[in-house]
C-alpha cells in the first residue's frame, strides 16, 4: 500500500452530478459510460495498481477487467447527515474523493485454482463494509511509514489498529499475496548479492522503482523499495 495523490473527478461524473445532485452509486447502473470513465481515471492516478494490495488492476472492454470501485466510506454507512435526507454512505457513494480502484480480491485466482471461501479473499472483497483506519489517500500514514514488510513476505505494523486493518480486515497476508511479496523481496536480495544494487546506486534504484513507466508502476514496487532501504 502506498499514498495515492487524488486527481480530479472524470468530467462525465462531474457533469452528471451537476444535474443529478442527489444521485447515488446505484444510478450508475444505467450510466455505464460514467463508470468506465471512473475505472480509467482510477487506474491512471494509481498507476495501474490496487490501492490496497498493489497487484495490477486493469480495464479492457473487450478482453478483461479486474478493477472494482471501492468506497473508503462504505455505501452502507447509515450516519444521518444534517440538512440532508441522505445518509453519509449515500452522499459519499458518488464522491470521487471517496473512491479507490481495487482488484477483485483474488476471485479469479481462486476460481482458477479451485479455491473458495472468504479466507482466500483480500482487499475490498474481504473487507466488505468494515470501517478502516488506514487510508491510502492520507499521506500521514506513509510519512513516516505506518507499516513494514517482513522477510516472510507478510505485511505488519507496530500500530495494533492499523495491523488489524491490514491483516484482519483487508486480509493482506493471504498466502497468494505473501508469496508475491516474497518474490519481490527475493529479487532485490539477488540483485544486492550480485552487486547490482549498492550503496552508490541505492537512491537511483529507488527513484527508478517509484517512477511510472508508460503510466504504470511495477506491481509490489513498494516491497522492493522497502527492502532496498532496509538491506543496503
Amino acid at each position: 500500500m502506498v499514498f495515492i495523490q487524488k486527481g480530479p473527478a472524470p468530467a462525465s461524473l462531474t457533469s452528471y452530478l451537476a444535474t443529478n445532485p442527489t444521485a447515488t452509486y446505484d444510478n450508475l447502473k444505467s450510466n455505464k459510460n460514467i463508470k468506465i470513465d471512473i475505472y480509467n481515471s482510477l487506474i491512471a492516478e494509481q498507476y495501474g495498481l490496487c490501492a490496497y494490495c498493489m497487484t495490477r488492476i486493469l480495464y479492457n472492454p473487450i478482453t478483461d477487467r479486474n478493477i472494482q470501485i471501492e468506497h473508503y466510506i462504505p455505501q452502507s454507512d447509515s450516519t444521518l447527515v444534517a440538512g440532508s435526507s441522505q445518509t453519509l454512505g449515500q452522499i459519499k457513494s458518488l464522491d470521487y474523493t471517496n473512491m479507490l480502484g481495487v482488484c477483485d480480491g483474488g476471485k479469479q485466482y481462486n476460481k482458477d485454482n479451485s479455491l473458495s471461501g472468504l479466507e482466500n479473499l483480500s482487499c475490498d472483497a474481504h473487507r466488505g463494509n468494515t470501517p478502516l483506519t488506514i487510508n491510502p489517500l492520507d499521506n500521514s500514514f506513509f510519512s513516516p511509514r505506518a507499516f513494514e514488510y517482513k522477510n516472510s513476505g507478510e505485511i505488519d505494523s507496530a500500530n495494533s489498529v492499523i495491523k488489524t486493518d491490514l491483516v484482519d480486515t483487508l486480509h493482506l497476508n493471504v498466502l497468494r499475496l505473501v508469496s508475491l511479496r516474497k518474490q519481490a523481496m527475493n529479487k532485490v536480495v539477488t540483485m544486492i548479492s550480485k552487486g547490482q544494487i549498492t550503496s552508490a546506486n541505492k537512491a537511483q534504484r529507488i527513484t527508478e522503482l517509484k517512477t511510472p513507466k508508460n503510466g504504470q508502476l511495477e506491481a509490489f514496487f513498494d516491497v522492493s523499495v522497502f527492502f532496498i532501504d532496509k538491506l543496503v
